[in-house]
């Protein structure tokens, strides 16, 4: 390595054994970075126990006080499966970084990033995920996520400027599958802006039953995270339309339990403060069964105003 020190000529070469990093060790590592005068090039290849592989080559080229930084080609290979391809093209700025090009793709499974993200002004970078099988991506990331798979879509903006974000996500789940339910398909939509955020998400169920689930809010004032959210005034909602208590199964049958026969419909409403919520409910459930009761309708309503419980109705009859 000699020159001036800002744009310096650089021939390196290295390996290593039994490196971890970031939860990952790699059985081998190898490096080569080369250049002068701003222009650098760079090839690597790791490996790791689990079966992961990586190799890539990048390209530096330094414009004043910018860095040009082109990684292709880009391969993650997991296993037997299809490889990973992945292309980054980006200007670093003093100011932020610009995504020329972004992306991770294998076969129709696909990512994308797009746009300019600014330490000093506006700003938009956007994200796109197409068929995404999340099984795959439990074993890319080695991530232990339970049986969770499926098909995942999505987009992601991240857009406003310094100190004032916002946040547009939408998201859909294919055939998904979780904790022993099957065929499950997921909505799920994401606001945040102004220091509110808005959550809506739809579950449905092979039978055609669903939930659905709703929270917003802001967060308030106080020193650090846990006190501006436990100061906050927020809004939720809960609904189940025609649920079978068969899908509590898997859960249930940790403690030996058999879920009962029926549905349940059920509503849940609240808002206010961690420490004074008001809280609304409303179930109706069709069908239940109680050892050798016949099937019984059971009709409930309670609200809660952060200090006294009524119980508005209860009515229980057989059908």
């Amino acid at each position: 390595m000699d020159q001036e020190f800002t744009r310096p000529k650089v021939a390196l070469r290295g390996n290593a054994e039994g490196l971890a990093f970031s939860g990952y060790a790699a059985d081998s590592f190898d490096f080569t970075i080369q250049g002068n005068k701003g222009r650098y090039t760079s090839d690597l290849s790791f490996k790791d126990a689990a079966g992961r592989g990586l190799t890539g080559h990048v390209k530096l080229e330094q414009h004043g006080e910018s860095f040009h930084v082109l990684a292709s080609p880009f391969e993650l290979k997991v296993g037997d499966r299809e490889p990973w391809r992945a292309q980054a093209d980006l200007l670093l700025q003093p100011d932020g970084i610009e995504f020329h090009k972004f992306f991770l793709a294998n076969g129709a499974q696909r990512l994308d990033l797009k746009g300019r993200y600014s330490y000093s002004k506006a700003y938009r970078v956007e994200g796109t995920i197409q068929s995404f099988d999340l099984g795959g991506l439990r074993e890319l990331s080695g991530i232990d996520l339970a049986d969770l798979d499926g098909t995942l879509d999505g987009t992601l903006t991240l857009s406003g400027v310094p100190q004032q974000p916002r946040i547009d996500a939408q998201g859909s789940l294919r055939n998904g599958v979780f904790l022993g339910m099957t065929d499950l398909t997921v909505l799920l939509s994401l606001v945040f802006v102004e220091g509110r955020f808005d959550v809506e998400s739809e579950i449905g169920l092979p039978d055609g039953s669903r939930v659905s689930v709703y929270a917003g809010g802001v967060p308030g004032p106080g020193r650090g995270f846990s006190a501006q959210v436990l100061s906050g005034n927020y809004q939720f909602g809960l609904d189940f339309e025609n649920v079978p208590f068969s899908v509590s199964k898997p859960w249930l049958s940790w403690w030996g339990i058999e879920p009962p026969p029926g549905p349940i419909g059920a509503t849940v409403r609240g808002a206010g403060t961690w420490q004074d919520p008001i809280t609304d409910v409303k179930s109706q459930v069709r069908g239940f069964v109680y050892q050798d009761w016949p099937p019984l309708e059971i009709d409930l309503s309670v609200e809660h105003d952060g200090k006294r419980l009524d119980l508005r109705e209860l009515s229980v009859g057989d059908e």
